[in-house]
């Protein structure tokens, strides 16, 4: 990290946040994210960092706060039975939810606790995408169990751009692809997996991972189990052996260009 001796930025007051809330999302995203940067910038976070806004709107006055942080992978709920795919994942990560109950917020505004709404917002896109599944559910009663449920997703060409808010077109004369790097905000928002994580066994505290890695160089995939490392081609696998079964817990994704 080449900024982290920087003195960090003071906080902003309530009325500078109350008047970012104004502003459109993109144009308050890339001032948060030049606020971020400030003190974080490697090249960890050029390839894993994407942003998202979390967004709070209150019921009784319908006024909002919005939160814009940095994240290096996104986990999402997965159904405890049945199948589902990961653009079904992803619409439950963006969907809006409310809040009560236990979670009711204090809204700044009416200075009471109100029944409020939140949403994520992706605003940022990385050049490397962590999409993990919560395979392992847990409540105050019972420890930890896992899911087993398969989740499909796609090799080739996952689309985010349903997911991603629209930043318009770029700004003066830059291009997606300026620099020879596809723009962080500019669209399409295409992603080709390279990696798969497994998880095999029953228990968060116990069971053996494995990583099938795709090969670029030499044109196939590889499965890294401790000392054993095999070749293997996607299209040849049993059903059952698929990269997309049920133990399929992490998806490492690397963002290319429209074709």
């Amino acid at each position: 990290n080449i900024n982290w001796q920087r003195t960090p930025l003071r906080p902003l007051t309530f009325e500078e946040e109350m008047q970012r809330e104004r502003m459109p999302v993109p144009k308050v995203s890339k001032i948060e994210w030049d606020r971020y940067s400030h003190r974080e910038e490697s090249f960890i976070s050029s390839l894993f960092a994407g942003q998202h806004a979390s967004r709070l709107r209150c019921t009784t006055c319908q006024r909002t706060s919005t939160t814009y942080e940095a994240f290096y992978s996104i986990s999402v709920e997965i159904p405890t039975s049945g199948s589902a795919d990961i653009y079904q994942c992803l619409q439950s990560y963006c969907k809006e939810e409310m809040l009560s109950g236990d979670e009711v917020w204090k809204c700044p505004y009416c200075k009471k606790e109100r029944v409020a709404t939140k949403q994520i917002i992706l605003t940022r896109a990385p050049q490397i995408l962590v999409v993990h599944f919560k395979r392992f559910s847990a409540s105050k009663t019972q420890s930890a169990r896992k899911i087993h449920t398969p989740i499909d997703f796609p090799l080739h060409g996952l689309r985010m751009d349903r997911f991603m808010i629209s930043h318009g077109p770029p700004a003066n004369g830059e291009t997606a692809n300026s620099g020879g790097a596809l723009s962080p905000t500019t669209g399409p928002f295409i992603y080709d997996a390279y990696a798969v994580l497994r998880h095999m066994g029953s228990t968060l505290s116990g069971g053996h991972y494995i990583s099938l890695v795709r090969d670029a160089y030499r044109g196939c995939w590889r499965r890294f189990d401790d000392e054993r490392v095999t070749d293997f081609d996607p299209r040849d696998l049993r059903h059952a052996d698929r990269l997309q079964n049920e133990q399929a817990y992490i998806v490492f994704y690397e963002r290319v260009p429209a074709r």
